[in-house]
């Protein structure tokens, strides 16, 4: 084979392993994209729960001084 046609050859191949490379990174960073999602969702539900349980404490500790 001529030198430019094996160039050619190694060019494609190359182009291959750097195409399958960017979709692996990509399909990865997808799933890191829904992880973080679902995180920021059980954070904002966690964040909501506490809140209730500040104000549940603090209508008690009001209570309990009244009387």
């Amino acid at each position: 084979m001529e030198p430019v046609t094996l160039l050619a050859i190694q060019a494609l191949g190359g182009a291959t392993v750097v195409g399958g490379a960017y979709g692996a990174v990509k399909t990865a960073l997808n799933g890191t994209k829904e992880r973080v999602k679902e995180l920021e969702k059980d954070s904002k539900d966690a964040h909501d729960r506490l809140a209730r349980i500040e104000t549940k404490l603090d209508f008690l500790v009001e209570r309990s001084q009244q009387g």
